[in-house]
């Protein structure tokens, strides 16, 4: 019986060591998968720079389009780093009767949405907020309660630039139901 007993032991404790690799190595892959993603597009065959939207009524785009585009590409620069020349930016310009604003906002109200990657920590993203703030509020065109700033991230699995994912060797995570 003793014998018999030693095997469930030593069966039970193989059980329980392969138990603590297979957790190991998921912990391991979870980790290098969340530092892949908390690099963003930096460790990715496509590099995606952030995309920025700017909605703004037509008269307030026609003469300040440019010394805006010129304080957004500043400040990410400052921010996150990206190359001066990774300018994707877009303006929407609104007709008089397609801004509805409170009484507290002028009529050259500016709303900047930037489209990031997610992952990048919240210092990061403070240093992006102030830094576009700054920039734009410097601006002759603008005034303090003009400007209004959004940031939206994105999962970098779920961009695809040029028919390409940036993050090709990245897993993304599991979802509820067990599958990816």
């Amino acid at each position: 019986m003793r014998a018999t007993e030693g095997l469930w032991v030593a069966l039970v404790l193989l059980v329980l060591c392969a138990l603590a690799l297979v957790g190991t190595n998921a912990a391991r892959r979870s980790a290098r998968r969340d530092q892949s993603v908390a690099a963003g597009f930096r460790h990715a065959a496509v590099q995606v720079p952030p995309r920025v939207t700017v909605h703004a009524r037509a008269a307030v785009l026609a003469g300040a389009r440019d010394s805006v585009s010129d304080a957004i590409q500043w400040a990410l620069v400052e921010a996150l780093g990206i190359a001066p020349d990774q300018r994707y930016q877009r303006f929407v310009p609104l007709g008089d009767g397609d801004l509805l604003l409170p009484a507290s906002r002028s009529d050259r109200h500016v709303a900047v949405d930037v489209e990031l990657c997610s992952g990048r920590d919240y210092d990061t993203k403070r240093r992006l907020l102030d830094a576009l703030y700054g920039a734009l509020v410097r601006l002759p065109d603008l005034g303090s309660t003009d400007i209004d700033i959004r940031l939206v991230e994105t999962p970098a699995w779920d961009w695809s630039v040029n028919g390409r994912v940036p993050t090709e060797n990245v897993t993304p995570p599991a979802r509820p139901d067990g599958r990816v």
